[in-house]
């Protein structure tokens, strides 16, 4: 998952802007819910920045991101929870600026 998440990076730095309905849906469809999966923290980094790329490109983005975040929230799982905080506030960070 990790190198496919790097590959993914490289793709979507090239997306050009405003992003198309399919590569929006791809977002919210894809890597949202991959926030849910159990190793998450084995490709969070990856994953992160993914979405950054595509926040950065639509900031629009970051809403569904937020609550998709909040829809799969780690209840059991305090590790995950502070994965989850600390991208919410990047997120914020960068919708901010």
């Amino acid at each position: 998952m990790t190198e496919l998440l790097e590959i993914l990076q490289s793709i979507s730095q090239g997306l050009s802007v405003p992003l198309k309905q399919e590569h929006i849906s791809f977002f919210e469809k894809v890597l949202v819910p991959l926030h849910k999966v159990k190793n998450l923290s084995t490709f969070n980094t990856q994953l992160q920045n993914c979405v950054k790329i595509y926040i950065e490109k639509q900031t629009g983005l970051g809403i569904p991101l937020i609550f998709g975040l909040l829809k799969y929230w780690p209840i059991t799982c305090p590790g995950k929870e502070v994965i989850y905080i600390n991208e919410i506030e990047e997120i914020l960070e960068l919708l901010g600026n």
